[in-house]
């Protein structure tokens, strides 16, 4: 909030009770669960959170398999473009969500020794389009550039892409 910023970084083990039939709990202070979508519910000291995403379309792997590096770096991948909805209190100011979201997931093994750095630029618009753009700086120095849109559901693979950035020191 512009008041706030809430951080938890919490190592927990799982617990039985965080194993849920549709979803995972995060011990007593973080829920997701998924039933016709996904929900997050945060329950922490000065936060209280629930937050609702309904996809735009079916998630899709993006990245295709041709180099070994997109292999490695990403071998199981989704992407979607959501509606995001809800509500969260922090320290007993509510504020009310409704914009719009791009959900990102990875699982599987990942070898980062590929990449020095990467640009990730990730768009949702509000007529359920999507696009993403990036650029990878390779440990071979070469320059991978990539980029999608996802439109009515159909995948389009960019020709070209470049990203521009304005970075403030650290």
């Amino acid at each position: 909030t512009p008041d706030y910023i809430y951080k938890d970084t919490s190592t927990l083990p799982l617990r039985e009770a965080d194993k849920l039939s549709n979803g995972f709990g995060g011990g007593d202070t973080c829920r997701f669960e998924y039933t016709d979508h996904a929900t997050w519910t945060v329950n922490a000291k000065d936060v209280k959170a629930t937050i609702h995403v309904r996809d735009f379309h079916t998630p899709v792997d993006i990245y295709p398999k041709k180099s070994d590096m997109t292999r490695d770096f990403s071998p199981n991948h989704m992407e979607v473009a959501s509606k995001v909805t809800g509500e969260v209190t922090v320290k007993g100011k509510t504020y009310s969500i409704d914009g719009l979201g791009f959900r990102d997931h990875g699982w599987g093994h990942r070898d980062w020794t590929g990449i020095v750095s990467h640009r990730w630029v990730a768009m949702t618009f509000e007529d359920g389009a999507m696009a993403l753009v990036q650029t990878f700086h390779s440990s071979t120095d070469q320059l991978v550039r990539f980029g999608c849109v996802i439109r009515d559901s159909k995948l389009t693979y960019a020709k070209d892409v470049d990203v521009v950035t304005y970075t403030e020191p650290d």
